[in-house]
């Protein structure tokens, strides 16, 4: 009878310490929900407030867009069917390293007849880029990324794998799966 008393006594003991671990727990939780995304999104914006060219430019060099017969690679340049480019084509040669402009969450995708080979990544502050006909991608599906890490290498994958086109990076830039101008995002280093 003294053991089962004694049991009792000491539960209840465990139970307002218990009770008191889970109330601090559960506080974190709710002040780490609330402030977590804000407080990581300021930090993520003040450590990398701009997007970096994702093909390496030589000092005192300018960034190429492609302009040759498969048609004009400047955001916004008409395409068939009255649609409009959505992206930028950098001119590079085949296999130039393909770099993050921002870091974020990455996903390797491919469409036969459009971007080809091409990586996608998530940034924290809304943005997103599309990194398109690639000959290879040099990361794994659903890793994370910092900026400059190699996301792949410029190819002719998809729909730039005809003669008369140029190999280039077709590079697009985001905000809510609006394509946005990436000439006005990136900064000239």
């Amino acid at each position: 009878m003294a053991f089962s008393v004694n049991l009792i006594v000491a539960t209840e003991s465990n139970m307002k310490r218990l009770s008191a671990l889970f109330f601090t727990a559960l506080l974190t939780s709710i002040v780490t929900a609330i402030l977590y995304n804000p407080v990581s999104l300021a930090i993520f914006k003040l450590a990398e407030p701009y997007f970096e060219c994702p093909i390496q430019i030589d000092p005192g060099k300018s960034m190429i867009v492609r302009n040759d017969a498969g048609g004009e690679g400047d955001f916004g340049a008409k395409r068939l069917n009255g649609r409009s480019h959505t992206g930028i084509d950098i001119q590079a040669p085949l296999m130039t390293p393909v770099r993050a402009s921002k870091s974020g969450l990455a996903f390797c995708l491919n469409v036969p007849t459009g971007y080809g080979k091409y990586v996608l990544i998530r940034h924290p502050d809304g943005f997103q880029t599309l990194y398109g006909h690639l000959s290879e991608w040099n990361i794994v599906s659903g890793s994370r990324v910092k900026r400059g890490d190699i996301v792949g290498f410029v190819g002719k994958s998809g729909n730039a794998n005809r003669k008369n086109i140029e190999p280039h990076l077709h590079f697009e830039i985001r905000k809510n799966n609006e394509p946005q101008d990436p000439r006005k995002l990136i900064k000239d280093r």
